[in-house]
């Protein structure tokens, strides 16, 4: 017998010892179950301080993995016209009340956007910024 016969014929031996002719195939299942820890912050990345009509003020880095998702707040001190926040572009304008809503995701995300702030006639000068991950 040639050599690449001799293969097949030692392979076919070995489907006809493992598989019995007209046997049904079997079915493993195998249940794997494990935690995920629910991971969310929000690193910000500050620019050096500027002053003008708008002002680039960095970037913030989020990153949740609540599937139930996230909200992320401001707080600053309260005024008539705080001004507004703009994240990648988008115009988030600051309550009277000294606390916006920015960013509220229905489910995990991680992304990096660029923050602006266009003062308005009652400016702020400190923000707290917070992520909080949602409640089932």
């Amino acid at each position: 017998m040639g050599c690449s016969m001799q293969r097949l014929f030692t392979a076919a031996l070995l489907v006809a010892l493992v598989a019995p002719a007209g046997a049904e195939p079997q079915t493993e299942v195998i249940h794997i179950t494990g935690y995920v820890p629910v991971i969310c912050r929000a690193d910000f990345l500050p620019l050096a301080p500027q002053t003008g009509a708008l002002v680039q003020l960095g970037t913030i880095t989020e990153f949740c993995n609540a599937g139930s998702g996230y909200r992320i707040t401001a707080d600053y001190a309260a005024g008539t016209d705080p001004g507004v926040l703009i994240i990648d572009g988008v115009p988030v304008p600051l309550s009277a009340s000294g606390h916006s809503l920015l960013v509220h995701m229905d489910g995990p995300r991680a992304v990096t956007q660029t923050v602006a702030y266009q003062p308005g006639s009652t400016p702020i000068t400190t923000i707290s910024i917070q992520l909080q991950a949602a409640s089932i």
